[in-house]
């Protein structure tokens, strides 16, 4: 018995002096610190190079629609280069609208979309515009770029300019969706 209670009491000294000499709030301390470095590390690089470069991507890869003067919008419509998009509720555009363009509210694009589809589609280009400070057309454009229509215009004027600078405009329904 004698040998094994020595072995213990060795045993016992050990951990003991493991115990003395282990200072363990220094120990924790200085694997909290090695932690939360390579955290900072770690956030650091995600901030400042990973989410920039994923950012950059999904920002070019999204196309923007184009700003389009007055006097382009009508000649490329004029041509038959392009399809003019009124993005203006439906009753606005019964007051007034470009001749010739189409009803597309950006509110209701959802709504509208549908029935246009194909007739956007065949249009080389589409020029929006609503009255100026109006951000259906801004809706409008971005809703077309989605859905895969590339060349995208916007025309800052609206139908007040358009007619005063003596292009043609109409009054009534909106133009049928057979027309061409």
């Amino acid at each position: 018995m004698a040998k094994a209670q020595l072995r213990t009491n060795r045993r016992g000294a050990r951990i003991a002096d493991w115990w003395q000499r282990a200072d363990l709030v220094r120990d924790i301390g200085r694997a909290l610190l090695v932690a939360l470095v390579a955290g900072a590390i770690g956030l650091l690089f995600n901030v400042f190079v990973i989410w920039p470069r994923a950012h950059s991507a999904a920002d070019a890869e999204q196309p923007v629609a184009e700003k389009i003067s007055m006097t382009e919008a009508y000649q490329m419509t004029t041509s038959g280069e392009a399809l003019m998009v009124d993005a203006e509720d439906p009753e606005w555009h019964q007051e007034a609208h470009i001749a010739g363009a189409i009803n597309l509210p950006g509110v209701d694009f959802e709504q509208y979309y549908p029935q246009l589809a194909s007739q956007l589609a065949a249009a080389q280009t589409v020029i929006v515009y609503c009255e100026p400070g109006c951000m259906s057309k801004d809706i409008a454009a971005d809703e077309l770029l989605a859905r895969g229509h590339r060349d995208v215009r916007l025309m800052e004027e609206g139908v007040e300019e358009w007619e005063a600078a003596g292009y043609p405009v109409s009054r009534g329904p909106a133009r049928a969706i057979t027309d061409e």
